[in-house]
């Protein structure tokens, strides 16, 4: 496993501890409908609409409408903070508690988890959980902020140069493996391959 800061050993998979499952829970959850945006960028749009088409749609697929919601849980990175209540607001605000997560990559994950929780607890029978992005083109301005050395371009650019090199670095991480050579660049191909069969199959997937 790697290591963490200068001075920190590597840690084990039995370092790693996971939190007890949770007892008292006992009333069982389910996903009644999905909705998705179509994948692409939309300059003309916000976050607020953006949000409401894949409600609406999700809505629709569950036979719900929007009063039946109690609770939202809005998702993103790097989104407004109140960026949920965007989306509350696009759908005609009833006075629900919009909860905003920010979790990087794990945001939509989490929001389902705490949705999950609420209506398994008791608290509501209903949670509506809605994740959203906009980024810019090129690194991710957070990035910048991390160990990558910034380029002149600005505080919100990374240096290519610099990316590229961490990028090699892992993949010969990662080919000295005792899985056999070529395995950075072999997950590189499947999950691009897995990518190539998810436009195919959903028409919302794909670049417009």
């Amino acid at each position: 496993m790697p290591k963490g800061a200068p001075g920190v050993p590597a840690f084990t998979k039995n370092d790693i501890v996971m939190p007890p499952a949770v007892k008292g829970f006992a009333k069982k959850v389910y996903i009644l409908g999905v909705g998705l945006h179509a994948f692409g960028r939309f300059p003309d749009k916000d976050f607020g609409e953006l949000g409401r088409v894949a409600v609406n749609a999700a809505l629709k697929d569950a036979g719900m409408n929007w009063r039946d919601v109690p609770v939202m849980y809005a998702t993103a990175y790097l989104n407004a903070a109140g960026w949920g209540t965007d989306i509350a607001t696009s759908m005609g605000a009833t006075g629900i508690p919009v909860i905003n997560i920010e979790a990087a990559c794990c945001s939509t994950a989490a929001g389902i988890v705490q949705g999950s929780n609420a209506i398994s607890s008791g608290a509501f029978d209903i949670a509506l959980c809605v994740g959203g992005e906009k980024q810019p083109r090129g690194f991710i301005p957070a990035l910048a902020c991390r160990s990558y050395r910034v380029s002149p371009q600005g505080s919100n650019s990374v240096d290519p140069f610099c990316w590229r090199r961490t990028a090699d670095n892992t993949f010969d991480r990662q080919n000295r493996t005792d899985h056999g050579q070529g395995l950075g660049h072999w997950l590189c191909n499947r999950d691009a391959d897995r990518c190539r069969y998810m436009v195919r199959v959903n028409p919302v997937a794909g670049i417009p």
